[in-house]
């Protein structure tokens, strides 16, 4: 079975709170972490003057909720909407969700100027095959690949959501951060104020601030009431034993250039990080207008970004 391939997965929780085994732990008379699996990544909450009880009820609706968003958007469950419609070509009767993200992708698409576009799985799917059949990623992609990539051209309506023939999506660019939201919303419908979410995703309800360090950054930074999404530009692991980029430029079909290694966004939304980290990693260094262009779109935005042997850039919106 070949191993689900997502972002790397850059961020730890600090400032006091040590790793723990799976399950919810106390780490304080009224600190408790869960951990857990959300879209096949890493998962944990951190509930900050907590009550173990009051956790615990709060967990079944946020597992349930994780459960049923997967149905949805993972790649990994063939049963699921975005399997089903990568298959056939169309989906009908999509659930309310699927027509949401697939409309706030669109809105993203549309402001990142097209570099944020879920039909380049096209072109993961060809460097994939490229590296199972030749021991390696294909040094560039065919027209007949590109020419699949155009989010513009997927059809999204309440009764069904349609794409031309050899296009596919993926969602994992936006997805984490939707679910993200989601629970995010679940947990306030609740009352809960001081609690740190990181399905892949980090982001802290409006109580007390929470300290996230970066791994591959080596920075910290302090969440309060917003969302951080952090892109790589480091290649990952395939079933071919390769090591294979993963996130591609949907007009070239290149790969992020690794003169950015990490890119992290914070925003209020995780889905609009998410998405802006995914999009924004591949201006580089050859188009930081573009990147500055896109940003100022986003109010309440902050984006750092980490150069190998260089200086940080950090801009701000």
């Amino acid at each position: 079975m070949e191993p689900r391939l997502t972002r790397r997965r850059a961020f730890a929780v600090v400032a006091g709170f040590g790793a723990m085994a799976a399950g919810i732990r106390a780490h304080a008379a009224t600190n408790l972490e869960w951990r857990g699996t959300a879209l096949g990544a890493d998962a944990t909450i951190i509930f900050a003057n907590a009550d173990r009880h009051h956790c615990e009820l709060a967990l079944k609706s946020i597992r349930a909720e994780i459960e049923r968003l997967e149905r949805i958007f993972s790649l990994h469950l063939s049963s699921s909407e975005i399997s089903q419609l990568n298959n056939l070509g169309i989906l009908r009767e999509p659930s309310f969700d699927m027509q949401a993200l697939l409309t706030q992708s669109l809105l993203m698409h549309q402001a990142t100027e097209g570099l944020f576009d879920p039909t380049v799985q096209a072109i993961w799917e060809f460097q994939r095959s490229s590296a199972a059949s030749f021991g390696g990623a294909g040094t560039s992609v065919p027209r007949e690949v590109l020419e699949r990539i155009d989010f513009e051209t997927v059809s999204i309506t309440s009764s069904r959501i349609a794409m031309r023939a050899g296009m596919s999506l993926t969602l994992n660019g936006i997805a984490q951060g939707y679910i993200t939201d989601r629970i995010a919303d679940i947990l306030r419908d609740r009352g809960w104020r001081d609690v740190l979410i990181d399905l892949g995703e980090a982001r802290a309800l409006e109580g007390r601030s929470f300290d996230v360090a970066i791994r591959e950054a080596d920075r910290r930074i302090t969440l309060a009431n917003a969302a951080l999404a952090t892109s790589s530009s480091a290649p990952l692991p395939s079933a071919a034993g390769k090591d294979l980029p993963h996130l591609f430029n949907p007009r070239t079909g290149s790969a992020a250039a690794s003169d950015w290694k990490t890119l992290t966004v914070r925003h209020p939304s995780a889905a609009v990080a998410d998405a802006l980290s995914t999009a924004l990693i591949l201006c580089g260094p050859d188009d930081t207008e573009m990147a500055q262009r896109i940003l100022s779109r986003f109010p309440a935005t902050k984006t750092w970004i980490t150069r190998p042997e260089k200086g940080d850039i950090i801009f701000e919106s």
